[in-house]
């Protein structure tokens, strides 16, 4: 299973590699913010969470309707904290753990516009579809800490650590609009749904609603 996702990691990168190559006649660069549902590991129900967005992308000179996309992004899932805190006859003890869990993910896309896009005077809707690399991380910190009344000391402990729960290709499709405010710059409206990104019975794929601006070049 490692070999054949480290195999697919590669392909993927060979992918970026290779539209990294290709003559473009237009460059496209976008921020996006927006919301991503996913099943949050603590209670094992959808949530909704804040997300963030950026990728590069161009119109080959052949093509004014397809542009091909490389973007990453991310967002946290969840937080919780505990803390115990217990007294005795010495003094105080008190464990602290806070545990987080964050998505990021990779992706290559191709984007197919209804209206050429040299045609920047008009709104312009486009469908697409891609490939990415999606990673849920898993950060934790156990923390202990006690005193000591009888000489009045103080003494803590601290533990870090980070985790990959879990990591794989997923495909997604879109859909969106590009609404000119200049020969350069733009609004988006997207939508983006995630298939296959399933791991110990959870879900992290579903939509993603975003908006942003784009620069072109």
């Amino acid at each position: 299973m490692a070999r054949l996702r480290t195999l697919s990691m590669h392909t993927l990168l060979m992918m970026v590699a290779l539209t990294s190559n290709a003559a473009w006649a237009v460059v496209n660069m976008d921020l996006k913010v927006g919301t991503q549902t996913l099943d949050n590991p603590w209670t094992y129900e959808q949530t909704t969470r804040a997300r963030y967005e950026f990728s590069v992308g161009g119109t080959p000179y052949d093509n004014d309707h397809l542009e091909m996309a490389f973007a990453f992004g991310g967002c946290s899932v969840a937080t919780i904290e505990d803390v115990v805190t217990t007294y005795d006859s010495i003094g105080m003890l008190q464990d602290t753990y806070e545990d987080r869990y964050r998505m990021y993910d990779i992706r290559l896309s191709l984007r197919a516009y209804l209206l050429p896009l040299e045609e920047r005077d008009c709104i312009h809707p486009y469908v697409g579809a891609g490939i990415g690399y999606y990673w849920l991380v898993n950060d934790w910190t156990f923390t202990h800490y006690q005193t000591d009344d009888r000489d009045y000391s103080e003494y803590w402990e601290e533990t870090n650590g980070h985790t990959n729960i879990s990591r794989g290709l997923f495909p997604f499709v879109m859909a969106g609009i590009d609404v000119p405010l200049s020969d350069q710059a733009a609004l988006l409206f997207e939508y983006q749904h995630d298939f296959q990104k399933t791991d110990e019975g959870l879900d992290y794929g579903g939509g993603i609603f975003t908006v942003g601006f784009r620069m072109t070049w």
